[in-house]
């Protein structure tokens, strides 16, 4: 009668209960033909952080077209959200840390992957490049390093003047060697969105902590081959 009678007048009971020899103040609601319980915090739990923190930055006035611009990346990088993608990282990492110890492997502590240089100077031009960057398919920072990367390659030989390649000295076709560059590029060009869904596909532990480049380096070690035991 209380379920039905709550979830009818739209309303939630106020409780007190006391646990781990603290008190707490709760909200009884009627949810799915139970009673729920919710804690809350009391009156002087409440507070202001820009009264309590002296030193917060202040508001920032931003024009519509960065906001604008903002929430179009922000619509192109959205995924659709599945919970079973999700999992207690900390947790894994302490059973696979007893499961070594148990088993009597090395234990390897890793401080993690040091912090990247954002160089932010224009955040108009930073959300602009990411989210042209984001319409191509390719990460923010590959059209910068493009021309540079085309400054490198050598310069052809003129016309006349003998060559000193490969083909000249052996007069022979240069053979080019099989590598995963074709795979890293591919996995360059994919954006974070993307990289972590084939992440999911390969359930690769942990994917949900990574960033970017975090996840390109665990697909491509993902996709080698390992040797025979």
């Amino acid at each position: 009668m209380l379920v039905e009678a709550l979830e009818h007048a739209g309303k939630a009971g106020l409780a007190m209960f006391a646990m781990r020899g603290k008190e707490y103040l709760t909200a009884v609601r009627s949810e799915n033909g139970l009673l729920e319980v919710r804690t809350m915090h009391f009156a002087d739990e409440v507070r202001d952080p820009r009264i309590e923190v002296g030193d917060l930055p202040e508001k920032v006035k931003l024009s519509p077209k960065e906001v604008e611009t903002a929430e179009q990346l922000i619509g192109m990088l959205a995924v659709d959200w599945d919970p079973s993608q999700w999992h207690d990282t900390y947790e894994e990492q302490v059973h696979k840390l007893v499961e070594d110890k148990l088993a009597g492997r090395e234990i390897a502590v890793s401080a993690g992957p040091a912090p990247e240089a954002t160089n932010v100077v224009d955040l108009m031009d930073a959300l602009r490049r990411s989210l042209e960057s984001a319409r191509k398919g390719e990460p923010a920072g590959e059209a910068e390093k493009k021309p540079q990367a085309r400054a490198r390659r050598p310069p052809k030989p003129a016309a006349g003047t003998k060559s000193t390649s490969a083909k000249a000295a052996t007069g022979k076709k240069p053979v080019a060697k099989r590598t995963s560059a074709t795979g890293k590029r591919q996995l360059s060009q994919l954006t974070r969105a993307e990289l972590y869904q084939r992440a999911a596909d390969l359930d690769i532990p942990h994917r949900s902590t990574m960033n970017r480049d975090e996840l390109q380096y665990a697909l491509e070690h993902a996709a080698r081959p390992r040797a025979a035991s």
